[in-house]
């Protein structure tokens, strides 16, 4: 085991634990470098999972490094003593934050409750906990994940379709540079033992029991992709221990967000550290969804646009399980907003502005949040589109600007959508069209009630939750004729509207 040094010149200090099944230590870089703006990060390598001088050139973010990793993984208990051990040679009694991946959240977990050394905050992050079955069930287990992993490093082509690296390379990185290291690793450096006491170990270590009280403050990351797959583990910390809370990372898959989105990461995990994601408590995994931590409330009747503005990079991630109403969109709103100009609401991150653009006139694309505009703008955009920062409810635009009006999935979780409707009314032209799909029947069935609860506790505040009844009434009850209607399954379920504005 060795632990390298960075941004040694902060005062804040971390542990963050470089190792995770089938991963090298430099896979860790990219956030470590990020992380080192804030804290002097020691980054703990366990045996077996060194590349052997990959954080060289890492300067930029005050790298020092000593010793070398050579023997094998052997276990998360001794990783975390080693861990425990080193530390305290080096004088440090004190952690502002801790945080570990998968078997490194095991190896935090251990670390967390066997060492003496303070830890404010952690992160585990899809970490694993002790199986509860037999031995000899457990160790068929670890044969078999061995017999899935082993092939994976001796096989490039396997890898890759196993792992396209075209989904598993950073921004800005090459993806054939990055394999080609990857496998490097595999051949030189991941012995055939330590994948197996990788998997053997991080699913069967010890933790005293019971548990020692613990005064940091524990944070239980999980992505979307993975719920299930960590339901066990979740179920097991919540027994074990009284101070550790949930949340759910949407729109990923395990790792994903630390290993492929480090910006994201970043973002997210300081966030967490500086408590603008306060915690909800927990709820009962055999019954309901852990809770999504909260960033922000509203205040004083006003959407705030901090919660926004933290999850603008993963908006467009969360969503790709309800592409198929995005699909409908993409389909039927050119047909009607063709040679039109056009106002958007609540753009998010810009998807549906930027895929029919092509049939309007104009497009002039809005949202409340600074960092939803700011991600919009990313990438192509076609000349007839525009993206600005606007307030629904006090449009800068002069009225009878707009042949049509769109906001999708918006006038919910405003706390005046009757005052939205009226500026609507304002800047649509004589005749014009209204396009307000929108989210209903939010306790319709159980995944929407999940849902819908995961995203409240989450901060997205659900000010209505009409059933697709009530909401086409209150339409009509605003002076708009519903033209046209569609209902539509998802997570919440969605009624695209297209309305006329009464006489």
């Amino acid at each position: 085991m060795k632990i390298n040094e960075f941004g040694t010149e902060n005062e804040k200090s971390m542990l963050l634990i470089a190792t995770a099944a089938l991963e090298p230590d430099w896979a860790f870089m990219p956030v470590i470098e990020l992380l080192a703006r804030d804290y002097h990060v020691y980054a703990a390598v366990a045996d077996g999972h060194s590349a052997g001088g990959s954080y060289a050139g890492s300067s930029q973010a005050g790298g020092s490094s000593a010793g070398a990793s050579v023997r094998s993984f052997t276990s998360v208990e001794r990783t975390a003593a080693d861990i425990d051990f080193a530390l305290g040679r080096k004088g440090v009694t004190h952690l502002d934050a801790a945080y570990g991946l998968s078997m490194g959240g095991a190896i935090l977990l251990r670390f967390l409750t066997t060492s003496g050394i303070k830890v404010d905050k952690a992160v585990i992050d899809g970490g694993i906990t002790p199986y509860p079955y037999p031995a000899w069930i457990c160790r068929l287990i670890s044969v078999r994940d061995f017999a899935l992993a082993w092939p994976m490093t001796r096989s490039r082509k396997l890898l890759e379709k196993v792992a396209p690296p075209e989904k598993y390379t950073p921004a800005g990185h090459d993806p054939a540079a990055e394999y080609d290291a990857l496998m490097d690793f595999y051949r030189n450096t991941y012995k055939a033992r330590s994948i197996y006491n990788d998997f053997w170990s991080a699913n069967n270590y010890e933790l005293p029991h019971p548990a020692p009280a613990l005064d940091t403050e524990i944070t239980y990351w999980y992505a979307e992709k993975e719920a299930k797959a960590r339901k066990e583990d979740m179920d097991f910390l919540k027994d074990y221990l009284s101070n550790v809370t949930f949340t759910e990372i949407p729109g990923y898959e395990h790792g994903e967000l630390v290993m492929v989105y480090p910006d994201d990461f970043y973002r997210i995990f300081t966030a967490t550290m500086n408590g603008a994601l306060s915690s909800h408590g927990k709820t009962d995994s055999r019954n309901a969804s852990y809770p999504v931590t909260s960033t922000d409330k509203k205040e004083g009747g006003v959407m705030n646009k901090k919660i926004w503005d933290l999850y603008a990079p993963i908006y467009k991630r969360a969503m790709k399980s309800d592409q198929h109403i995005y699909e409908f969109m993409y389909q039927r709103i050119p047909e009607v907003i063709r040679g039109k100009e056009v106002l958007e609401i609540a753009t998010g991150p810009g998807l549906l502005a930027k895929h029919i653009a092509y049939a309007a006139k104009r497009i002039v694309a809005t949202d409340y949040s600074d960092g939803m505009i700011a991600v919009a703008k990313k990438g192509y955009n076609p000349a007839n589109l525009t993206f600005e920062v606007a307030d629904a409810m006090d449009l800068p635009y002069e009225d009878d600007s707009f042949d049509a009006v769109i906001i999708a999935n918006a006038l919910h979780i405003v706390p005046d959508p009757e005052k939205v409707l009226a500026e609507i009314d304002r800047v649509l032209r004589p005749g014009g069209l209204l396009i307000a799909p929108n989210f209903v029947e939010h306790k319709g069935t159980a995944l929407s009630r999940i849902w819908s609860g995961i995203l409240q506790i989450a901060g997205v505040r659900f000010e209505h939750q009409w059933t697709a009844g009530e909401y086409l009434s209150f339409l009509a009850q605003n002076g708009w004729t519903v033209t046209f209607s569609k209902e539509m399954a998802a997570r919440i379920a969605m009624v695209y509207t297209e309305c006329s504005k009464n006489a």
